[in-house]
């Protein structure tokens, strides 16, 4: 079984992250550098002009800050259960400390939902449903994390964590109307946790691969 999220866990990894000069809470990077990666994210996730984008799990809002300079026609929300990482740079936005399966905004509000490397601390199910529920009709979900492709959650588990097969999360997905536009398992240029934890990365990360997946909302 999963162990429940452990805040003072997870502000105490944030801070020696930090303290090392990482500021993006996520294993992989697609780019050669970390504008790179998030631009390539910021593309994968196809965001309309003047979009208004809410981020399940926005860990130090890096993302967001990044996202809106780029493109600063885009308003952000962020969702992080976390105060101390919210804290961690200027906000921006709206900032919502809660759970990613009880978030408090209304129905149909977003035109792009997101999740990048957090959504396995929630309970898969209502997280989706959530993310579903305050996107709008032929708006967007796109989740980046890990798909499992064998091996079971034995050691993420013991890091309040869990990856799931790729037809488990689309079939989840379909329930909430969710029609998948496209996935793909992106090539990482490097791994930031492979780097700092060393041969255990391979141990506890048995069995998985990045994974990267676009939902549109249909009308009921």
């Amino acid at each position: 079984m999963k162990e429940a999220v452990n805040l003072e866990n997870i502000n105490n990894s944030t801070k020696m992250f930090m303290d090392d000069g990482c500021f993006i809470l996520q294993a992989h990077r697609f780019g050669e550098t970390d504008e790179l990666h998030l631009c390539k994210l910021l593309h994968w996730a196809c965001v309309p002009k003047n979009a208004k984008v809410i981020d399940f799990g926005s860990g130090t809002g890096v993302m967001g800050h990044f996202w809106t300079k780029m493109r600063p026609d885009i308003e952000f929300c962020m969702v992080n259960i976390s105060q101390f990482q919210l804290d961690s740079m200027e906000p921006i936005g709206i900032q919502h400390r809660c759970s990613m399966e009880e978030v408090p905004e209304p129905d149909d509000k977003f035109d792009v939902a997101i999740c990048c490397f957090s959504i396995g601390h929630a309970d898969m199910d209502e997280a989706i449903a959530e993310m579903a529920r305050v996107v709008k009709p032929n708006g967007c979900v796109f989740i980046y994390d890990m798909a499992r492709k064998f091996g079971t959650n034995h050691w993420l588990h013991k890091i309040s964590y869990e990856v799931h097969e790729r037809d488990h999360i689309e079939n989840i997905a379909k329930k909430y109307n969710l029609e998948l536009d496209f996935y793909m398992e992106p090539n990482e240029i490097r791994n930031v946790l492979r780097d700092k934890i060393g041969e255990n990365y391979n141990h506890i990360f048995e069995g998985v691969v990045p994974a990267v997946w676009r939902w549109v909302k249909r009308a009921k």
